[in-house]
């Protein structure tokens, strides 16, 4: 599923990454080794916020992933907080 899903999207910055060889499916059950993951546990001032539940369930996914020793930290692209960004990319 995520082989057929990949991709970019309109409004987007740059292009996809290129898959790996034999694709995504290739990937499953190997050791990603050390990941940075930037976690955005809430919604922009802008947009409806997000509900408690939802926001607890990212937070303790953090936590998962820092246990498993991955870099976990607040970090996510500023044009995710612009309040223009989703009208200027729907328009291209």
């Amino acid at each position: 599923m995520l082989d057929a899903v990949s991709g970019g999207a309109p409004g987007d910055l740059g292009g996809p990454e290129p898959l790996p060889p034999g694709g995504l499916a290739a990937m499953v059950g190997r050791d990603p080794g050390r990941l940075r993951v930037g976690v955005l546990a809430h919604a922009p001032d802008h947009a409806p916020q997000v509900a408690d539940e939802v926001r607890e369930a990212v937070l303790d996914t953090a936590r998962i992933l820092e246990r498993l020793g991955h870099e976990v930290e607040e970090a996510y692209p500023a044009r995710m907080l612009d309040p223009g960004a989703s009208r200027r990319s729907s328009t291209r």
